[in-house]
């Protein structure tokens, strides 16, 4: 049976082992994918409900304006008919030149310019009520469900429902009676502050996914890429670990043939025993102590000890141990027939005989085969450790190509940002300017008698307005051109700027004590990075007012310094607390940092904030 034969359940168990370590490696990617996919999805849902928050308070905005001004009076045409649900004095009114007109109340308003923003992008808005005057305005299965819950006190309902087979955020929120809303609904009976009914707002949904999609791929190509990475590594673990045993093994089995015929060998052959009286002669030779030492009873009875046994260096410690009767085992070394030295282990025993006499029996073993074991061990030993070494320098090797190719995979993720955030700037942002101008142009070509023309243009200004600015968040976000264009300093300005505009909450202190021309071009993109993802960080979870954000040239080295007032974390127990939320957050810092020849190193304590440090080495970085 070979050693690897004979280890084939230690191979089973790394085998099972390898398996578990696959199996929960692709668990970690999974659930990382999965949170990140959810992650996107907030977003997008998020956007969806804010673009329904907007639309919300724009109808808002036009009902009180129109409530205030007690309605207005337009010309009667087939797009507005004077509204049969309207019951007030002077509806209808016909001017001194014969023009006849009608007053469109708020609702009736807000219908109609609801219905632009639907025939134009999708978007929906409705007025509707559990005691609606209109039919139109009867709700539907969700609106009915929503206005129900705004009994209940319930200040808003939001979520995506599918209208006409397409999906739609919708958002809704209770509408109370106002001082101006009596006027056409006292006959009701509602009074002011009462709910009268509420406002539903659908979002197209479509747009938005079409937006997620190629960033769920780029999420999932990532994760497969590091998926594989990780498997890679566990593949080439699980190698250079069988190889080890084997040889481990395979010394071992070498080791138990030498002590199996080491025991074989003291089984087949007693010890010597060697008896003599106070002055040393030899009064007993037995035919192991022939076999050890070479010299026939004949030869040996009546001899001296030490004529026999023992060399000038050993022989003080024979006579003691002869004299003193000692009962432990030593060892000392002993001579065969012809002067041949070897080690032995004896042990001295004092009896008596007729006549007073004592008697001194030796007890001899021949340990030259326990001695040559222990050196074969030892070498081997040895042997064993230079292959720990050569295997544990393989590891530290493979470690570096891993460390390698998650810089180069860093690397390509920016430049895909680069060139994705280029072209939403050179086709989409391209193309929605375009498209102002176009219209703007329109506008101003247009007369004064084409004015409802100019103004159902003029409402489409501001939508294309907030897709060119989405356009260029969305391409600063991806990749900041500024940063290619004027550099890092001016970068951190405006990313601060814009991160204070959004949270103004979080007030930023900003010592940068460095010059552009210091800055390796490499090392500006990460450091940006790392700004950039501490930041949102803070903002995410730190619950911090005040940020001090130090960027300093000192000692030939860049030191780049975040500390936030809030309520910190604790390092120690939260070791990895991206990793236990799904995110990437600490772990891309460093990892950047420490790919660009850098060292990042975090210290935190709950409700004593956080400071983030990073500092890398100018040279190797130009």
């Amino acid at each position: 049976m070979t050693p690897k034969e004979k280890t084939g359940g230690l191979f089973d168990r790394l085998k099972h082992h390898s398996w578990f370590l696959a199996l929960f490696w692709t668990g970690c990617i999974a659930s990382s994918l999965l949170w990140n996919l959810y992650e996107e999805r907030e977003k997008i849902l998020d956007i969806a409900r804010n673009s329904a928050q907007i639309t919300f308070e724009n109808d808002i905005l036009y009902r009180k304006w129109a409530a205030k001004q007690g309605g207005v009076y337009v010309p009667i045409s087939e797009d507005t008919p004077p509204n049969p649900y309207l019951n007030v004095p002077d509806r209808d009114v016909t001017t001194s030149s014969g023009l006849s007109l009608t007053l469109v109340n708020p609702a009736y308003l807000a219908r109609q310019v609801n219905q632009m923003a639907a025939n134009s992008h999708g978007s929906r808005g409705h007025l509707t009520s559990l005691n609606p005057i209109r039919p139109e305005n009867v709700p539907d299965p969700w609106e009915a469900a929503a206005l129900k819950s705004f009994e209940k006190s319930l200040q808003e309902v939001s979520s995506v429902e599918k209208i006409g087979g397409e999906e739609y955020m919708r958002l809704m929120h209770p509408f109370l009676t106002e001082e101006d809303c009596l006027k056409c609904h006292a006959s009701q009976g509602y009074k002011e502050g009462d709910i009268r009914g509420g406002i539903s707002v659908s979002i197209p949904m479509t747009p938005l996914w079409a937006i997620q999609r190629p960033l769920i791929a780029r999420l999932s190509l990532a994760h497969l890429l590091l998926w594989i990475i990780g498997i890679a590594g566990i593949l080439i673990a699980k190698k250079g670990l069988e190889e080890e045993i084997f040889a481990r093994e395979r010394a071992e089995s070498v080791l138990k043939q030498e002590k199996d015929f080491m025991k074989g060998l003291i089984e087949t052959a007693s010890d010597a025993i060697v008896s003599a009286d106070d002055d040393g002669k030899v009064l007993l030779w037995n035919p192991a102590a022939q076999k050890i030492f070479g010299y026939t009873p004949s030869e040996a009875l009546g001899h001296g000890l030490e004529e026999l046994m023992t060399p000038e260096r050993s022989e003080s410690k024979l006579k003691e141990a002869f004299l003193d009767g000692l009962s432990k085992d030593i060892e000392l070394e002993l001579m065969r027939k012809g002067g041949n030295p070897f080690p032995a282990e004896i042990s001295v025993s004092i009896g008596g005989r007729a006549g007073g006499e004592s008697i001194r029996t030796i007890l001899v073993k021949d340990i030259t085969g326990r001695k040559e074991a222990e050196e074969a061990l030892k070498k081997a030993r040895d042997g064993l450790e230079i292959q720990v070494q050569k295997r544990t320098a393989e590891l530290a090797r493979a470690n570096e190509r891993l460390r390698q190719l998650s810089s180069k995979l860093i690397s390509a993720q920016e430049e895909e940002r680069k060139r994705v955030a280029m072209d939403i700037h050179d086709t989409l942002g391209a193309c929605l300017t375009a498209i102002k101008f176009k219209v703007e142009g329109a506008l101003q070509r247009i007369g004064e008698k084409a004015e409802l023309a100019a103004e159902s243009l003029n409402t489409i200004i501001p939508v294309i307005q907030e897709g060119i600015e989405e356009c260029r968040r969305i391409q600063m976000d991806l990749r900041p051109s500024l940063l290619d264009d004027l550099g890092l300093l001016v970068t951190l300005s405006w990313f601060c700027r814009g991160f204070q505009t959004i949270y103004s909450g979080i007030r930023i202190e900003q010592e940068i004590d460095i010059q552009e021309g210091d800055l390796p071009h490499p090392l500006k993109l990460v450091v940006f990075r790392v700004v950039q993802e501490a930041m949102n960080n803070i903002a995410k979870h730190s619950k911090a007012d005040v940020v001090r954000l130090s960027l300093r040239k000192r000692d030939e080295r860049i030191e780049l310094l975040l500390q936030d007032n809030g309520r910190g974390f604790n390092v120690e127990k939260d070791r990895f607390p991206e990793t236990l939320k799904g995110g990437l957050g600490l772990s891309s810092m460093r990892e950047r940092t420490e790919s660009s020849e850098g060292y990042l190193e975090i210290e935190s304590a709950e409700g004593k904030g956080t400071i983030i440090r990073a500092s890398w080495p100018l040279h190797g970085n130009g």
